[in-house]
């Protein structure tokens, strides 16, 4: 519970530092009001009597002015000096000391919202009995800092000694004053020196490209936070490191910067880092008796190189870097931030998130046995490290963001940081990447569960299988045809045994291009009956891709009507054997070729092996309860690996292969008609396709009930509005989301069902099917913990058998297993994802395609997640384009052209300033690519630009828009504001916003806030705001 305590009278005026001015605007800003609260448990040597300790502690208020300080804003910010509250009001409380209270004592002072206005700015409760007592200490840090908490309690030590008596208190008193006035006017006069401008723009040129620390960086992390935190503690022994530090010439402090430097550079998939540290900052002699808040935090940037020794790290890169900015300790945080003028979101640092600091132990006074800092349940960061000395060793404290961090991820930094301690100070030589160790072993081999015993050993004999237990049975319906099981073990053993004769055997490569699905499954399972491999031809493509194809696989007979040279083209119903002897069925590990793009530029062709499709059918026929009774529609193209799914996995399983007839895949009505009535009970689509057929099946009405498993890949699931819609008014279907690349097929699966209580909108890739290792190889090569980003690399009953006749690019992509004792494939996606706090994979992006807007990483799928919400958007999809050397998100939409303005202000309302699309086209349709995934490379070829900015410069709307921007034009020293535009861009700061605020609620007779201020960063914003304001709408 937060407790606010008194107030008193103002005597004097002193200027106020940039770091305070800092504290005062956040103070009205943030929601929690206790966020910058420092709590200090000091456990006295002895029991004192408590009215004793309390008047003592009174009067030692009186000789610290900043205990004494007060803040205004008018005529500008500025400090005021009071009087100490008198005997009745004076923040002291005494309690019986019960040891298993001690916690809540603590959260209660740690919870105290003091008014920087009001004051007093601490409190303390004094926890005694005959055996125990302890001193806690609340204070606010825009008074206080660490360094302080020794000259108080030294002073507490006087008067308690009686070595302050009444006449020296006064006199202290004055002369402490004036110290503190005098430290303060150093403070004032080195902010406005050239010296110290010049040094701002070093420090702001040294971070200019740095980019954001973002750990944990899931697509759903909040920009807005509560501050909620939760402090995790950990000790690591002391003589070890004292002894490395000694070897290596470098401090306890360099020592622990770099270890942390590393662990935050491996939990942020980062080479680059920027850490925040805390530098003294007490410029005059007079100060060091002082308490005060005279600490200066600033950003240290530090490179990492991976293959670095530790020791040579420290002592170069830390050490030059740390001196860097120490050398420039009299620069304010808001000089650099001015300088740098960065991308804000939300309410966080926008220069910073992690925070070090070191604290040596001073020699307290003979009244205190020990000093301990808390944590009071906030993050003032997204992690803040501090690390104290011991007697014996160091403690660690590590505080994270609930939000932003997670417990999950936050105890694996803790570990890291652990164990990087002891490998750097067991051998400083150690390299970067060898002080961590592998994190998610057993997470990388933990299975979603489902598996059916394969009843056969070859897949072709597991079909044969069925067939003689349930010959009669339809095996594929097709227009107005039903092939029975019997029937087509007929028609296979003809093709198979003519292409036997023709010379077709195992190792060879069959090319298919076929028109009916009862052909394209006959040919199928005949290839793979007599051990060859079969090659999808589809003669849509471009002869001479296909040509290629042919070539590069070894293709030299072909089944269906196309023609390529050196390929023998023969039809299904030529093939007639002459024999009637059944072919000979192989255990030939290949099974199909399929050819996939190419970084080069040239496909590539995926040799795929059969113990991976065996045990991808043994997992399906689980998980998607597949049986006799199973319809499977065979949606996609024979060149997607999908289409293996949705033909052989049902044959085993004794079911019926449905022919998608006539039906265009993008005819959605049709194709939810045609679900309907054939009683499709399974259907897979590409992401793409999955919301337009809920916006179909909503359209029509329609009633798919005997569907009950829609399985969607291909790329990022994001599940919108109409998708739940969907799943609510079809409670007995469930949605199985699967990723897995052409050179693995499907490796995990996440599943929604309508009972779940919430689905997210970024879908996650769930876990590895049954026989599949999914590992996280995190920037140091190991296993990455909870919540760390890495590439997902691929290992047990998945990698195929590498690409067709290319060993070299087949050696790069396929390695030998090194997290397997007993040896294996292991293929590197190049894929990033992470694992959230379940163990569930959460799919990040491309290594090689992430999308950066100035200097922010952009997930697509959020901007077109906020265009789908728009009432009248039928279809969203958003694209990047190079612009001028930079990068633009372009945002093509179907909707009707009304919706256009709601659109657009939808965007800037549910979006950051930069992930807001510079363009916005409305376009008829979204073309897709042959495996139906959404073709950007097509809608940026196609797009004309002219007109299309989403954020192009406006004129005023109104009087009250154009006063604003006049007002703010003037406090900016600029010709003009445009009213879109952010006041951050234009360099507006924290003196600004409390002298706009000023002048906005003096000429329009409101009470603006500041925090209405900062939810309103734009003319426009602020006008509507005050406009509001005005007419009393908004309390």
């Amino acid at each position: 519970m937060t407790t606010v305590v008194g107030s008193t009278a103002p005597v004097s005026a002193l200027p106020i530092s940039a770091s305070q001015l800092g504290l005062l605007v956040l103070d009205q800003q943030i929601p929690a009001r206790h966020l910058y609260n420092l709590t200090y448990e000091i456990e006295l040597t002895r029991p004192l009597a408590p009215e004793l300790l309390r008047k003592a502690l009174h009067k030692a208020t009186w000789t610290q002015p900043a205990l004494r300080t007060l803040f205004r804003e008018v005529p500008a910010p500025h400090a005021v000096l009071v009087d100490p509250p008198g005997d009745a009001d004076f923040p002291f409380e005494c309690r019986e000391f019960v040891a298993d209270q001690m916690r809540a004592v603590v959260d209660e002072v740690g919870a105290v919202r003091f008014d920087p206005y009001a004051g007093p700015l601490y409190r303390a409760v004094y926890l005694y009995s005959p055996e125990r007592a302890v001193l806690v200490f609340g204070v606010h840090h825009i008074v206080f800092c660490h360094f302080s908490l020794l000259p108080v309690l030294e002073d507490l030590h006087r008067i308690l000694a009686d070595d302050l008596p009444q006449k020296e208190l006064a006199e202290l008193r004055v002369t402490r004053e004036e110290q503190y006035a005098a430290e303060l006017a150093v403070h004032e006069r080195i902010a406005s020196s050239p010296e110290t401008a010049a040094q701002a723009d070093e420090l702001a040129e040294r971070l200019r490209h740095a980019a954001q620390v973002t750990l944990h960086p899931h697509p759903q992390r909040p920009a807005q936070t509560q501050f909620l935190g939760e402090r995790l503690t950990c000790e690591v022994g002391g003589e070890a490191i004292r002894l490395a530090c000694q070897q290596y010439g470098i401090t306890p402090y360099e020592f622990f910067m770099a270890v942390l430097s590393a662990t935050v550079g491996r939990h942020s998939s980062s080479e680059d880092v920027t850490i925040a540290n805390v530098f003294y900052n007490r410029r005059t002699f007079g100060a060091v008796g002082l308490a005060g808040f005279f600490v200066n935090t600033l950003p240290v940037r530090v490179g990492l190189d991976w293959a670095a020794g530790f020791g040579d790290f420290a002592r170069s890169a830390v050490r030059q870097e740390v001196e860097f900015t120490r050398e420039r300790g009299k620069v304010a945080i808001s000089q650099v931030v001015e300088r740098l003028n960065p991308e804000r979101v939300g309410n966080r640092n926008p220069v910073f998130n992690v925070l070090f600091a070191l604290y040596d132990v001073p020699v307290w006074p003979e009244e205190v046995r020990s000093v301990r800092s808390h944590g009071n349940h906030t993050a003032k960061f997204d992690l803040w490290v501090g690390v104290t000395a011991l007697s014996d060793g160091w403690r660690i404290e590590l505080e994270y963001d609930q939000e932003l961090v997670g417990a999950g991820a936050g105890h694996a930094v803790l570990t890291s940081l652990q164990t990087a301690c002891d490998r750097a100070a067991a051998d400083p030589a150690v390299e970067l990447a060898g002080l961590f160790e592998d994190a998610s072993r057993q997470e990388s081999v933990t299975v979603d569960g489902y598996w059916r015993e394969p009843a056969m050993h070859s897949l072709v004999d597991w079909i044969r299988e069925v067939t003689v237990q349930q010959p009669e049975r339809i095996a594929i319906e097709e227009a107005g045809q039903r092939i029975s099981y019997a029937d087509l073990d007929i028609r296979v053993s003809r093709v198979a045994t003519a292409l036997r004769e023709l010379g077709v055997g195992s190792g060879d490569v069959v090319g298919l291009n076929l028109d009916t699905l009862a052909d394209t499954t006959t040919a199928m399972l005949a290839v793979m009956r007599i051990g060859a491999a079969y090659l999808p031809l589809d003669g849509a493509l471009p002869a001479d891709r296909l040509e290629y194809m042919a070539t590069t696989a070894g293709c030299r007979v072909l089944i269906g009507d196309i023609t390529l040279p050196g390929v023998r083209s023969l039809a299904v119903a030529d093939l007639r054997p002459s024999s009637h002897d059944a072919a000979v069925t192989t255990d030939a590990e290949a099974t199909y070729v399929m050819f996939t793009s190419g970084s080069t530029g040239k496909p590539k062709g995926i040799h795929m092996a059969q113990s991976v499709l065996r045990n991808l059918t043994a997992w399906q026929l689980a998980a998607l309860d597949m049986g006799s009774e199973t319809r499977f529609m065979q949606y996609a193209p024979l060149g997607f690996d999908v289409s293996f799914q949705e033909i052989v996995p049902t044959l085993c399983g004794g079911g019926t292969v449905v022919s998608r007839e006539s039906v265009r895949r993008q005819d959605f009505a049709a194709l939810v008609d045609h679900v309907q009535h054939a009683g499709v009970t399974h259907l897979y689509l590409p992401v793409a396709a999955l919301r337009p057929l809920a916006q179909a099946v909503a359209d029509a009405g329609a009633r798919l009930e005997h569907l009950t498993h829609l399985c969607v890949s291909g790329e990022q699931l994001i599940i919108d509005q109409d998708i739940r819609e969907l799943f609510r008014t079809h409670p007995h279907c469930t949605l199985i989301n699967l990723y897995g690349p052409t050179e693995t097929h499907a490796v995990t699966t996440a599943r929604f069902t309508a009972p779940d209580t919430e689905w997210p909108d970024h879908a996650p890739i769930g876990n590895p099917l049954t026989g599949v290792a999914a590992y996280v190889v995190d920037v140091t090569g190991h296993l990455a913990p909870t919540g760390v980003a890495g590439e997902l690399c691929l290992g047990g009953a998945c990698p195929a058998l590498g690409y067709i006749n290319d060993e070299a690019r087949t050696a790069k992509a396929f390695l030998p297993d090194p997290f397997r004792s007993d040896g294996g494939t292991m293929y590197r996606t190049g894929d990033q994802v992470l694992r959230d706090e379940t163990g569930t994979l959460v799919f990040l992006g491309r290594d090689d395609d992430q999308v950066k807007i100035r200097g922010f990483r952009v997930e697509l799928g959020e901007v077109e997640s906020v265009a789908r919400a728009v009432p009248g958007v039928r279809a969203a999809v958003a694209a990047v384009r190079d612009v001028n050397g930079g990068k633009a998100i372009v945002l093509f939409a179907v909707a009707e052209d009304f919706v256009g303005d709601q659109l657009r202000d939808a965007l800037r309302a549910g979006l950051p300033d930069y992930m807001v699309p510079a363009h916005l086209l409305l376009v008829d349709r979204i073309p897709t690519t042959g495996n139906g995934k959404f073709d950007r490379v097509a809608l940026l070829r196609d797009a004309r630009f002219d007109e299309s900015v989403v954020d192009s410069p406006a004129g005023c709307a109104s009087d009250l828009q154009a006063e604003l921007a006049a007002m703010w034009a003037q406090l900016l020293n600029v010709a003009q504001v445009d009213p879109g535009r952010s006041l951050l861009d234009y360099g507006a700061h924290s003196i600004m916003m409390f002298t706009s605020v000023r002048q906005i609620n003096k000429r329009y007779g409101v009470k603006l806030s500041i925090t209405d201020l900062f939810d309103a960063l734009t003319v426009a914003k602020l006008a509507a705001r005050i406009a509001q304001l005005m007419e009393g709408s908004v309390r």
